[in-house]
C-alpha cells in the first residue's frame, strides 16, 4: 500500500479538480504535498535484497518521473498558487530521478524496466 502512495496518482485528481473547477483549493493541496514530498524524501543508497525502500523503489520512481510528476508539474503551471519553490523543487526531483534511475534501475527485460 504505501509503495501505491509513493506513485502519486492522486496528484492527476487535484489538476483534474482544479481544471474542471478553477478552485485554487486544488493547486494549493497539490503545491503543499509537491513541496513536502520533495523537501522530505531524497534518495539514498538502495538496498535490493531489502526490497529498496517504500519511497524510492525504482518502481515507483519509474512511475513518478513518466506519468504523474510530469504531467501534475506541465498542468498546474497556470496555477498562481503553485510557488516558484514548488517548481523548482519538482525539477530538482525530477533530475534526482533520472540519476537514481540510471544508478540503480533494473537490467533485463522485466516489468519493471519498462516503467523506469
Amino acid at each position: 500500500f504505501m509503495f501505491a502512495l509513493n506513485r502519486h496518482g492522486a496528484w492527476s485528481d487535484f489538476l483534474s479538480a482544479w481544471q474542471a473547477t478553477g478552485n485554487p483549493v486544488y493547486a494549493r493541496a497539490f503545491d503543499e504535498r509537491a513541496a513536502d514530498w520533495a523537501s522530505h524524501n531524497l534518495p539514498g543508497p538502495i538496498d535490493k535484497a531489502a526490497g529498496g525502500n517504500t519511497t524510492w523503489r525504482t518502481l515507483e520512481a519509474g512511475i513518478r518521473s513518466g506519468g504523474s510528476w510530469p504531467n501534475s508539474f506541465f498542468g498546474f503551471q497556470a496555477a498562481t498558487e503553485l510557488r516558484s519553490s514548488t517548481r523548482c523543487s519538482m525539477v530538482a526531483a525530477l533530475g534526482e530521478h533520472g540519476r537514481y534511475l540510471h544508478e540503480f534501475g533494473d537490467v533485463g527485460n522485466s516489468n519493471w524496466r519498462s516503467m523506469q
